[in-house]
């Protein structure tokens, strides 16, 4: 039963969001996993040329960064997480790109804000631009501007980022890659629900506050991130990033992570746009 609700939602998807966690690009030492980001490249061009587009919200700067500049944990003062992030994020999408480019894509950095999306002009050129990169043949990379940002870590390590541009776009689908499996029911992250109906107080319940060194977002801004989509009338996939062929096998409607099924009614882009305000 299942896998035929999957299928069915994952045969009407034309445009995907992936939000990559810092946890899933990064190995025990804090760098940036270059195979990883590989097979992310490579599912990404396989989509891509089954005619779906497939934007990326990555988190990893203030991580990279860290690894970078010689530091052996994240630190607490702002000033330095920004400082951090500006030189974790160069190099972050430098990987992207010479990890896409085998595959004769190339990759597009877009750093983004809260107000981006507050302000209707930009909430438009947001979704004017990442249209045009597709047709250009190039992969939308995201990330908050961590470097400009007044409250960091506002967005729960870009969750609630990769939301608002799944909305923005109408994308049908949103696909948070964590750690984890998937949404569990036990503290041993054994019990992986399969799908989720109705994002209810009961589901919500079951996220717990653990939080990596290197992350900042956790289940509960994944759940936040995963409400805002479905109540748009869209789909939502929580799974583990480091799974084999993940983003390929989900789109064939496989059973991997936890869904998180739509609403009946979808949300119109206008009434998208009000509703983050």
């Amino acid at each position: 039963m299942s896998e035929a609700i999957r299928q069915e939602i994952m045969a009407a998807c034309k445009s995907v969001v992936v939000k990559v966690g810092t946890n899933v690009l990064t190995g025990d030492d804090g760098r940036v996993d270059a195979a990883l980001v590989g097979e992310l490249a490579a599912q990404i061009a396989a989509l891509r040329g089954r005619g779906l587009r497939v934007t990326v919200v990555s988190s990893g700067a203030i991580g990279t960064g860290l690894h970078v500049l010689g530091l052996s944990r994240r630190p607490e003062e702002l000033p330095r997480l920004q400082a951090c992030a500006a030189v974790g994020q160069a190099h972050l999408i430098q990987i992207f790109d010479d990890q896409l480019k085998p595959h004769g894509l190339h990759a597009a950095q877009i750093l983004i804000t809260r107000d981006d999306f507050e302000d209707r002009t930009r909430y438009l050129n947001i979704r004017n631009c990442i249209n045009s990169l597709h047709e250009l043949g190039a992969v939308p990379i995201l990330n908050e501007n961590d470097t400009v940002s007044v409250d960091e870590i506002r967005f729960g390590d870009n969750d609630i980022i990769a939301a608002l541009v799944t909305n923005n776009l109408r994308a049908n689908l949103l696909i948070l890659l964590t750690s984890v499996e998937g949404l569990c029911r036990d503290a041993a992250r054994r019990d992986v629900i399969d799908v989720v109906e109705r994002l209810d107080a009961k589901v919500t319940g079951l996220a717990d506050a653990s939080r990596s060194s290197l992350g900042s977002g956790g289940m509960a801004s994944k759940l936040q991130a995963t409400g805002l989509v479905t109540e748009a009338g869209e789909a939502a996939v929580i799974a583990c990033g480091r799974r084999k062929n993940v983003l390929v096998d989900l789109l064939e409607g496989k059973r991997v992570g936890t869904l998180f099924r739509p609403t009946p009614s979808k949300m119109t882009s206008r009434l998208g746009f009000i509703s983050i305000l």
